[in-house]
């Protein structure tokens, strides 16, 4: 969540195997691959190339990307436009009292939600959506989050840098692919919220919801882009 992109040579590892599966927006426990609660409309190892256009008219309805065998619900997205002052006053508090997202990540991506085409995605796909290549390093004090993303692929490695403020106060961000937003970010409860809203020539005033939290020993974040769709991507500490 919000990648302020600055390339830099730099190396990064680690990642594993793993499972995904698409279904309707509402998320549903999954555990031993099995749903325990709405099924799922499809699922499919990382190394298969399912076309989720395809997947999305079949369900008729957004598409959500999730791990299997990992509890997924979390409470429905918050907007910062209804917090109060004193909501983000008093933010900033010692970091301790939050979950530490402190170390290095390593993620699986998911790129449609922020407009990726479709032949970018289905190259994304035959390289595992950079599972094993694809690293997220955080530093946390009580200011915010600085997140290295780091990305190794055939060329030379990419690194990308962002510092998150989380006192809700507004920041202007580049994400992965240049787009220029501005972010508010803020702890709510024990989870970091932020919202984004495009600038530039592509300037909307419908926002994109992203949060970060921890679900057990894994580091959850979540966007929900202005149609709905709900996108997961969660890393485990290296």
């Amino acid at each position: 969540m919000g990648n302020c992109v600055h390339p830099e040579g730099h190396g990064g590892h680690g990642g594993h195997q793993e499972l995904e599966e698409l279904f309707p927006q509402t998320p549903a426990d999954y555990r031993d691959g099995h749903a325990t609660s709405a099924p799922a409309t499809a699922f499919r190892n990382k190394d298969e190339v399912v076309d989720v256009d395809d997947v999305e008219t079949a369900a008729g309805s957004d598409v959500t990307c999730e791990r299997l065998s990992r509890s997924s619900s979390v409470s429905s997205p918050l907007s910062l436009q209804n917090l109060t002052n004193q909501t983000f006053e008093t933010s900033v508090v010692d970091s301790v009292s939050f979950p530490d997202f402190s170390g290095k990540w390593d993620w699986e991506a998911y790129l449609r939600e922020r407009g990726t085409s479709w032949m970018m995605r289905k190259l994304a796909a035959s390289v595992g959506y950079g599972i094993g290549n694809h690293t997220q390093t955080i530093v946390q004090n009580a200011e915010g989050l600085e997140v290295v993303n780091i990305v190794v692929s055939t060329g030379p490695p990419k690194q990308e840098r962002c510092f998150i403020k989380s006192d809700g106060t507004e920041q202007e961000i580049l994400d992965p692919d240049g787009l220029l937003f501005r972010q508010k970010t803020c702890w709510i409860d024990h989870v970091l919220v932020s919202e984004q809203f495009q600038s530039g020539a592509h300037a909307s005033d419908v926002p994109v919801t992203l949060k970060r939290f921890m679900q057990g020993h894994e580091m959850c974040t979540e966007r929900t882009t202005s149609k709905g769709v709900v996108v997961r991507r969660f890393y485990s500490r290296a």
